[in-house]
């Protein structure tokens, strides 16, 4: 086989969600398949990170920027095609959500979620209307769906009016970077870099209405005053819509010298800041997997999460399950954790035995055996 890789709209540096799920998806498909054909359409900004030295890949560079626009959308539904058909494609897997609709072979597109209908803020005016047309487009006219979660899989298929025996569910693995066996010394300057002296309870989401990041301070509030915490508040992520509105809280509380904003940070530095953290606070409102909390698992650091969207199935029984709402009830559990080393070893032990089921070989190899179903249909 010949398989095409739709890399038009991945991130060259591989950070975020959908920059993750690029890169290592593509990396172990190579590494476990040498018996296909690969080639790889890539943008202008990631053409050159996908180093690859393999015999049965090649790449094409594309006259498209990197993110979304109207040039890619049309590059993606009028050239692309184009190129599949003068590269001999026999599958062409778009990994970013959207797939071209009309192809001279089969197509397989992964769909993360349904954040463009369900929090349509977090997305500019001008890409939201291309979204909602062509993510649906792309769902109907894919010979295979693949997602996430169950969550999103059963969400897919209801708003979609898809085929479930049309959607295949591959998870997220987990990068191998994010363990417990990290040097002391890269631990102790990461936390002199972001200025981390004390304790803290570690939160990685980007700063937007629906990762609930106010209920996360709200929480670490009570916490102070009704437990008596010591610890720091860290939270991780790229600035959003509501940084204003949690910086006014932050100040209103008090907490500017307890609450610490790092920002975005890269995945290198993110591992040691969840090996280094007593509890990962994760009361997100919306996610299709919630990438964060495998990571967590796996750098041995105990979760509570939200109970909603996909979350309890990630999670499973290896972190504490919180109405993200009920501020009280979260409080209480963390302070639970931190307090007693009996539950806090319990999933530790948990999560790093969760954390194994995650894993990007496993995700290519499932993925591989779509590609050969499609070949076979």
């Amino acid at each position: 086989m010949r398989i095409g890789i739709n890399a038009l709209y991945s991130i060259s540096s591989g950070v975020g969600g959908m920059g993750t799920y690029q890169k290592n998806i593509v990396k172990s498909l190579l590494r476990r398949d040498k018996g296909n054909d690969y080639v790889i359409f890539a943008n202008k900004k990631n053409y050159d990170s996908f180093n690859i030295e393999q015999d049965n890949c090649e790449k094409v560079l594309c006259s498209v920027k990197k993110g979304l626009g109207p040039k890619k959308f049309f590059w993606e539904q009028c050239v692309l095609p184009f190129q599949a058909a003068k590269n001999k494609i026999d599958i062409l897997f778009s990994p970013a959500y959207i797939s071209p609709a009309f192809l001279p072979c089969k197509s397989v597109v992964t769909i993360h979620c349904m954040k463009y209908d369900h929090h349509p803020k977090d997305f500019a005016k001008i890409i939201l209307p291309y979204l909602k047309l062509f993510i649906p487009l792309s769902a109907r006219k894919a010979d295979r769906v693949v997602t996430v979660s169950h969550y999103t899989k059963n969400e897919l298929v209801e708003n979609l009016n898809l085929n479930d025996k049309k959607v295949s569910v591959i998870y997220y693995g987990v990068d191998q970077g994010f363990n417990l066996n990290l040097d002391f010394d890269v631990k102790k300057e990461l936390s002199r870099k972001y200025a981390i002296k004390n304790k803290y309870i570690l939160s990685v989401a980007a700063i937007k209405s629906h990762k609930n990041v106010l209920s996360v301070i709200k929480t670490f509030s009570v916490l102070k005053k009704k437990y008596g915490l010591g610890h720091k508040l860290v939270l991780v992520g790229q600035a959003g819509e509501e940084l204003s509105t949690i910086n006014k809280f932050v100040r209103e509380l008090s907490l500017e010298s307890d609450v610490l904003f790092t920002g975005g940070i890269p995945n290198e530095n993110l591992a040691p800041l969840y090996c280094g953290a007593d509890l990962f606070a994760f009361l997100s409102l919306y996610e299709s997997f919630g990438m964060p909390l495998t990571e967590a698992m796996a750098c041995g650091t105990p979760v509570i999460s939200s109970n909603r969207t996909a979350m309890p199935e990630i999670v499973g029984d290896a972190g504490i399950l919180v109405d993200p709402y009920s501020i009280d009830e979260i409080a209480f559990q963390i302070n639970r954790i931190l307090s007693d080393q009996h539950l806090r070893n319990d999933l530790i032990e948990k999560g790093l035995k969760r954390a194994k089921s995650f894993s990007w070989d496993i995700a290519a190899q499932k993925l591989l055996s779509v590609f050969y179903e499609m070949a076979g249909s």
